[in-house]
Protein backbone atom coordinates (compact mmCIF):
# COMPACT_ATOMS: atom_id res chain seq x y z
CA UNK A 1 0.00 0.00 0.00
CA UNK A 2 2.83 2.23 0.75
CA UNK A 3 4.16 1.71 -2.75
CA UNK A 4 0.88 2.88 -4.23
CA UNK A 5 0.85 5.94 -2.01
CA UNK A 6 4.37 6.82 -3.06
CA UNK A 7 3.47 6.41 -6.72
CA UNK A 8 0.37 8.57 -6.27
CA UNK A 9 2.37 11.26 -4.50
CA UNK A 10 5.00 11.24 -7.27
CA UNK A 11 2.25 11.51 -9.89
CA UNK A 12 0.76 14.47 -8.12
CA UNK A 13 4.16 16.18 -7.95
CA UNK A 14 4.84 15.57 -11.64
CA UNK A 15 1.37 16.83 -12.57
CA UNK A 16 1.89 19.97 -10.45
CA UNK A 17 5.23 20.68 -12.15
CA UNK A 18 3.73 20.23 -15.60
CA UNK A 19 0.82 22.46 -14.67
CA UNK A 20 3.18 25.18 -13.35
CA UNK A 21 5.15 25.20 -16.61
CA UNK A 22 2.03 25.43 -18.78
CA UNK A 23 0.72 28.62 -17.05
CA UNK A 24 1.62 31.99 -18.58
CA UNK A 25 4.19 33.98 -16.61
CA UNK A 26 2.90 36.46 -14.02
CA UNK A 27 3.85 40.12 -13.92
CA UNK A 28 6.33 39.51 -11.15
CA UNK A 29 8.22 36.78 -12.96
CA UNK A 30 9.71 37.06 -16.45
CA UNK A 31 8.75 34.40 -18.99
CA UNK A 32 10.85 31.22 -18.98
CA UNK A 33 14.12 31.71 -20.84
CA UNK A 34 13.95 35.52 -20.78
CA UNK A 35 16.54 37.58 -19.01
CA UNK A 36 15.34 40.06 -16.38
CA UNK A 37 15.41 43.71 -17.43
CA UNK A 38 16.50 46.53 -15.22
CA UNK A 39 14.63 49.83 -15.10
CA UNK A 40 16.54 53.05 -15.21
CA UNK A 41 15.13 56.07 -13.42
CA UNK A 42 15.28 59.45 -15.12
CA UNK A 43 18.13 61.61 -13.89
CA UNK A 44 17.34 63.72 -10.84
CA UNK A 45 17.22 67.47 -11.45
CA UNK A 46 20.15 69.37 -10.09
CA UNK A 47 19.59 70.98 -6.72
CA UNK A 48 18.82 74.68 -6.74
CA UNK A 49 21.26 76.94 -5.06
CA UNK A 50 19.99 78.31 -1.75
CA UNK A 51 18.59 81.84 -1.81
CA UNK A 52 20.90 84.54 -0.55
CA UNK A 53 20.23 86.11 2.85
CA UNK A 54 19.64 89.52 1.23
CA UNK A 55 17.05 88.09 -1.15
CA UNK A 56 15.26 86.24 1.67
CA UNK A 57 15.17 89.44 3.76
CA UNK A 58 13.84 91.48 0.82
CA UNK A 59 11.13 88.87 0.15
CA UNK A 60 10.08 88.79 3.80
CA UNK A 61 10.00 92.61 3.93
CA UNK A 62 7.85 92.74 0.78
CA UNK A 63 5.39 90.24 2.24
CA UNK A 64 5.26 92.18 5.51
CA UNK A 65 4.57 95.47 3.70
CA UNK A 66 1.76 93.85 1.70
CA UNK A 67 0.23 92.54 4.93
CA UNK A 68 0.49 95.97 6.58
CA UNK A 69 -1.14 97.73 3.60
CA UNK A 70 -4.00 95.23 3.65
CA UNK A 71 -4.50 95.82 7.37
CA UNK A 72 -4.50 99.60 6.90
CA UNK A 73 -7.03 99.32 4.08
CA UNK A 74 -9.34 97.21 6.28
CA UNK A 75 -9.02 99.69 9.17
CA UNK A 76 -9.79 102.63 6.87
CA UNK A 77 -12.87 100.85 5.54
CA UNK A 78 -14.09 100.10 9.07
CA UNK A 79 -13.51 103.73 10.13
CA UNK A 80 -15.38 104.98 7.05
CA UNK A 81 -18.33 102.76 7.92
CA UNK A 82 -18.31 104.09 11.49
CA UNK A 83 -18.17 107.68 10.25
CA UNK A 84 -20.98 107.06 7.76
CA UNK A 85 -23.24 105.76 10.53
CA UNK A 86 -22.35 108.63 12.88
CA UNK A 87 -20.64 106.47 15.50
CA UNK A 88 -17.05 107.28 14.57
CA UNK A 89 -14.66 109.34 16.71
CA UNK A 90 -15.49 113.05 16.50
CA UNK A 91 -11.85 114.09 16.10
CA UNK A 92 -11.40 111.90 12.98
CA UNK A 93 -14.78 111.77 11.25
CA UNK A 94 -15.62 114.90 9.27
CA UNK A 95 -19.02 116.40 9.86
CA UNK A 96 -21.31 116.90 6.90
CA UNK A 97 -21.35 120.62 7.67
CA UNK A 98 -18.05 121.19 9.48
CA UNK A 99 -16.89 124.42 11.06
CA UNK A 100 -13.99 126.01 9.21
CA UNK A 101 -13.21 129.62 10.00
CA UNK A 102 -16.98 130.20 10.12
CA UNK A 103 -20.00 128.03 9.63
CA UNK A 104 -19.97 126.31 6.29
CA UNK A 105 -23.26 125.26 4.75
CA UNK A 106 -23.20 122.33 2.38
CA UNK A 107 -25.39 121.96 -0.68
CA UNK A 108 -29.16 121.86 -0.36
CA UNK A 109 -29.03 118.06 -0.48
CA UNK A 110 -27.51 118.12 3.05
CA UNK A 111 -30.28 120.24 4.52
CA UNK A 112 -33.24 118.65 6.30
CA UNK A 113 -36.79 118.78 5.02
CA UNK A 114 -39.85 119.90 6.93
CA UNK A 115 -42.23 117.14 7.94
CA UNK A 116 -44.64 119.11 10.13
CA UNK A 117 -45.28 122.63 11.46
CA UNK A 118 -47.59 122.98 14.46
CA UNK A 119 -48.38 125.06 17.54
CA UNK A 120 -49.77 128.51 18.23
CA UNK A 121 -48.66 131.35 15.98
CA UNK A 122 -46.49 132.83 18.71
CA UNK A 123 -44.63 129.56 19.32
CA UNK A 124 -44.58 127.46 16.16
CA UNK A 125 -42.66 124.18 16.25
CA UNK A 126 -41.38 122.22 13.28
CA UNK A 127 -40.39 118.60 12.85
CA UNK A 128 -37.38 118.31 10.54
CA UNK A 129 -36.27 115.10 8.81
CA UNK A 130 -32.56 114.68 8.01
CA UNK A 131 -31.08 112.65 5.16
CA UNK A 132 -30.29 109.71 7.47
CA UNK A 133 -33.94 109.53 8.61
CA UNK A 134 -33.46 111.20 12.00
CA UNK A 135 -36.28 113.49 13.10
CA UNK A 136 -35.87 116.59 15.25
CA UNK A 137 -38.47 118.95 16.71
CA UNK A 138 -37.24 122.58 16.66
CA UNK A 139 -38.43 126.10 17.45
CA UNK A 140 -37.05 129.52 16.56
CA UNK A 141 -33.51 129.81 17.97
CA UNK A 142 -32.78 126.06 17.98
CA UNK A 143 -29.32 124.99 16.86
CA UNK A 144 -29.23 121.97 14.56
CA UNK A 145 -26.60 119.24 14.82
CA UNK A 146 -24.92 120.61 11.67
CA UNK A 147 -24.51 124.02 13.31
CA UNK A 148 -27.34 125.84 11.52
CA UNK A 149 -29.62 128.06 13.61
CA UNK A 150 -33.39 128.10 13.12
CA UNK A 151 -34.06 131.79 12.40
CA UNK A 152 -37.83 131.67 11.94
CA UNK A 153 -40.73 129.30 11.50
CA UNK A 154 -43.76 130.35 9.45
CA UNK A 155 -46.89 128.48 8.47
CA UNK A 156 -45.26 127.42 5.18
CA UNK A 157 -41.52 127.04 5.81
CA UNK A 158 -38.55 127.03 8.20
CA UNK A 159 -35.66 129.48 7.74
CA UNK A 160 -32.17 128.52 8.90
CA UNK A 161 -29.00 130.65 9.00
CA UNK A 162 -25.31 129.90 9.19
CA UNK A 163 -22.06 131.12 7.71
CA UNK A 164 -23.62 134.31 6.36
CA UNK A 165 -26.18 132.39 4.33
CA UNK A 166 -29.85 131.78 4.84
CA UNK A 167 -31.73 128.74 3.60
CA UNK A 168 -35.44 128.15 3.43
CA UNK A 169 -36.62 124.65 4.25
CA UNK A 170 -39.87 123.64 2.61
CA UNK A 171 -41.98 120.55 3.02
CA UNK A 172 -40.52 119.07 -0.18
CA UNK A 173 -36.89 120.21 0.19
CA UNK A 174 -34.76 123.31 0.62
CA UNK A 175 -33.90 126.37 -1.45
CA UNK A 176 -30.88 128.54 -0.66
CA UNK A 177 -31.06 132.31 -0.84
Amino acid sequence: MQAISRIAAAAVLVAGCAHAQSQPPTRDQPPAGASPTTLQHPPAPPELAPLSQDFQAALANSQLQTYRYNQLAEQALALKKLCDTGFGPADICPKANAFADGLQIAGSGDLPTVDEISGPRSGLRAVLVFGDGKRLTVHAGSVLSNGLIVAAITDDDVRVKGGGRESVLYFAGAQAK
